[in-house]
């Protein structure tokens, strides 16, 4: 964003340096430098008046000139353009000067003529590839000065980098503002000053919303009469000033206003338009129009459009058309102001591939009650610049106004957030000051209403941030020694995390950091309640949503290294993931999820061994080990159907789902160009760091007397779950059960349909002493008569 320093100074006193501004601006959070926006050669080009100008007498071609350049005496040039003439104010490159291309100036004689200079074109001075003749500047343009100081109007250029949270910053009013409530000035706002003598604008022209979600409010008025031609000297030096080149004065009243408000504002010659009637509607697929640019769109659905009655004028919030341009024909006007929704503008500019400096400020999102005020403005400076009727009142179509919202303020936590003392008047004044509302105020805390200029204060935090703006970050007092405390022990996220990637990296998986920025249909529904978080103002439109799973970058990561021939990949990610959450109050819940996958050979071919392929049931041996090196328990596993993952796992704690596994199917694998099978699973920390803090350490000796194997083989219903048999056995099985674990599992010809056969193997051990056949056989049979009651299962 660039701005003007004199132009600043319309709308707030100050007495800085441009420098001092700078160092201003930057404390407020908008991060400015001074910059010359041209070339350091054009500051030895300087304006000159050609006080006569006469053929050649040796070409059909030349002409002498005597140009005034503020010195004693005139000089003489011999200058070949076609348009050259007496009276004009010209660019002169005097002798010593060097122009684009190392073209130096030097006297010369040119067919027996003096000449002592060059009067230049657009393109000998790098402006552009106009060369049709000189160069012709306004008549008004003071002799002898700089042509630096011409093209900037004398004025000193400040480059603000704006952040995309920050759509009022856009404009000069907006960096007034800041401005004044940093100086405690006051902030001057022009007042329109507009004369109405033609009907009532309803009754000229008919306005339709046919898509009031995109364009929630559209506001217009009707000029006849104007007459189009130059700017003031005035309106062209402020445009000058921050980069924009003069058309006509009307098109350049629109672009002034965008740079004062912030404001795009759209000018339509009145009599282009069919009807005379405006519609704003979605594009039909494949629909033409041809912007100003002269370029052939071809548009869809996602485009929103500003049409007549019979054709598309304009690409909302874009660019006009070129069919209803101001030309310097045009006599009758009508003046379009509009608020459209931040995304649609930001994705139609994304689909066509243009950008303007509308849309750079509606897709961060306008002012919605600014619209009149910028349509007032614009209204009374063509009214001013290009005469005209102006029709009664303001058409406006605001079906659903926007209305300010509320945000609290509690004074103790500005202050604990802060780290300084600051009184609660002194908080509601810095806020007052940047345009909040109080609502309530006591010495807890406070109210206030937001201006809907400032889209981005929509908590709490964003006023601390505010109140710390003109408070002042260099006012915070720093200690001139800190010490910085790594917590070893107790209970730590970061400890708790660091523990599971050591298990991971044990196991030979290799960690990962992705992209936590998606495209839209990048978010599989892996716990079921996963709904995406969209970014009001993404940098593409591959990063419109934040990731709801670390599966994408998983797959993604596999991807890239299978195209780079990298095969057998163990991988992990350790990282957030968020989701929309009403009750929070950020609207989204941000947590931490582990995710680790197989892709390719578990075990490479060797003189020893063959090669063997990854399973699902190497990822499952693998999950088992780090649950309980985590939990200190074995994972309970459930099948289930799933959304995404074929053959699925539910991993959980009791009735807790801690996570999911199984494997991604091929038609998901063959949209991220991955061949082979891969092993997927994803875990929640906040679950599983829960059993890892609630995990008991016990240290005991080994013991010394003999253990007891025993081989359980037993029969029942293949619906039931291995994990419940091993659960009833070890809740059966005594003081003396040390280890319990599957040891087969049979389906064949000697059992009946619909059934399975289980074998488990039991270790029996006493630390004390060695254990008796009878004991064993005690809590055998106690095992087998629960588990024939409960899941009537049989002895094999």
């Amino acid at each position: 964003m660039i701005v003007s320093y004199q132009w600043l100074r319309d709308y707030v006193a100050f007495d800085l340096t441009p420098a001092q501004l700078c160092e201003k601006l930057t404390t407020l959070g908008l991060e400015s430098y001074i910059v010359s926006q041209h070339a350091p050669y054009l500051s030895e080009i300087i304006v000159g008046e050609i006080l006569e100008c006469v053929r050649h007498p040796q070409s059909d071609h030349l002409s002498i000139c005597q140009v005034n350049i503020g010195a004693d005496n005139p000089q003489q040039i011999v200058c070949g353009a076609s348009n050259v003439a007496k009276g004009q104010h010209v660019p002169v490159a005097l002798p010593g000067a060097i122009l684009p291309g190392g073209l130096e100036i030097k006297p010369v004689k040119l067919r027996g003529e003096s000449s002592a200079g060059m009067i230049c074109s657009e393109r000998e001075l790098g402006l552009s590839d106009r060369h049709e003749g000189i160069l012709v500047l306004n008549p008004n343009t003071k002799i002898g000065m700089s042509f630096t100081d011409y093209l900037t109007g004398g004025d000193t250029t400040i480059e603000i980098d704006i952040t995309p949270n920050r759509p009022d910053a856009m404009s000069h009013i907006g960096v007034a503002r800041d401005l004044a409530a940093l100086l405690k000035a006051d902030l001057v706002i022009p007042i329109p000053v507009i004369e109405e003598s033609l009907p009532a604008t309803s009754s000229l022209v008919n306005i339709t919303i046919d898509d009031p979600k995109g364009c929630p409010r559209y506001a217009s008025r009707v000029i006849t009469g104007v007459s189009i031609g130059p700017s003031p000297a005035w309106l062209q030096e402020r445009l000058q000033a921050v980069g924009l080149r003069s058309i006509n004065n009307v098109v350049d009243a629109a672009n002034f206003v965008l740079m004062e408000t912030g404001h795009p504002l759209h000018t339509f010659d009145f009599d282009q338009l069919a009807g005379p009637e405006i519609i704003v509607r979605r594009a039909r697929n494949a629909e033409e129009m041809t912007t100003l640019d002269g370029k052939k769109r071809i548009l869809n659905e996602e485009i929103l459009l500003i049409c007549d009655a019979s054709k598309p004028v304009a690409i909302a919030g874009i660019m006009g058309g070129e069919n209803s341009e101001v030309t310097p024909a045009t006599t009758n006007i009508l003046i379009e102001s509009a608020y459209f929704n931040p995304i649609t503008i930001r994705r139609g500019s994304k689909m066509l591939g243009l950008s303007s400096e509308a849309s750079k400020r509606f897709e961060r999102g306008a002012d919605p009650n600014g619209v009149i005020y910028a349509l007032e403005r614009l209204t009374g400076l063509i009214q001013d610049l290009a005469g005209g009727k102006v029709s009664t009142g303001v058409l406006d179509i605001y079906p659903v106004p926007i209305e300010k919202h509320e945000v609290s303020l509690r004074h103790t936590v500005c202050n604990d957030l802060l780290g300084v003392q600051i009184s609660p008047e002194s908080q509601c004044e810095f806020l007052t000051r940047l345009g909040m509302e109080i609502l309530v105020t006591s010495s807890q805390v406070s109210r206030y209403s937001i201006p809907t200029f400032r889209p981005d204060i929509t908590r709490e935090a964003d006023l601390i941030e505010e109140i710390l703006r003109l408070y002042g970050q260099n006012n915070i007092p720093v200690n001139d020694h800190f010490k910085v405390g790594i917590q070893t022990t107790g209970r730590s996220s970061v400890r708790f995390r660091n523990d599971t990637r050591e298990l991971l990296v044990g196991l030979g998986y290799h960690e990962i950091m992705s992209v936590s920025l998606v495209t839209e249909n990048q978010h599989p529904v892996i716990f079921g309640d996963e709904e995406a978080v969209e970014l009001l103002n993404p940098s593409s439109q591959e990063m419109t949503t934040v990731r709801s799973s670390l599966m994408s970058g998983i797959e993604t990561t596999i991807s890239f290294n299978l195209r780079h021939r990298q095969t057998d990949l163990r991988i992990f990610e350790v990282g957030q993931v968020s989701t929309l959450d009403a009750g929070s109050d950020t609207g989204a819940r941000e947590t931490t999820h582990i995710a680790f996958a197989l892709q390719g050979s578990a075990r490479k071919k060797s003189w020893l061994d063959s090669e063997l392929p990854a399973t699902l049931f190497h990822l499952k041996g693998d999950l088992a080990k780090i649950y309980c090196a985590i939990t200190g328990t074995e994972p309970v596993l459930e099948p289930v159907n799933h959304a995404v993952l074929d053959h699925a796992l539910v991993v959980k704690s009791g009735d807790m789902m801690i996570g999911i596994m199984g494997e991604i199917p091929k038609a998901r694998r063959q949209k991220s160009d991955i061949q082979g099978s891969v092993f997927y699973a994803e875990l929640r920390t906040q679950e599983l760091e829960e059993l890892y803090w609630a995990k008991e350490k016990r240290f005991q000796n080994f013991s010394v007397y003999p253990v007891v194997e025993r081989d359980l083989s037993l029969v029942l219903d293949e619906s039931i779950s291995h994990f419940e048999i091993q659960k009833m056995i070890e809740e059966k099985g005594g003081n003396f059960l040390h280890e319990c674990y599957l040891y087969d599992l049979y389906q064949g010809n000697t059992i009946a349909t619909g059934q399975k056969s289980l074998t488990f193997r039991l270790v029996f051990q006493n630390p004390d002493r060695t254990l008796t056949e009878q004991e064993v056989d005690r809590s055998l049979d106690r095992i087998v008569r629960s588990l024939k009651t409960d899941f009537n299962a049989n002895l094999r």
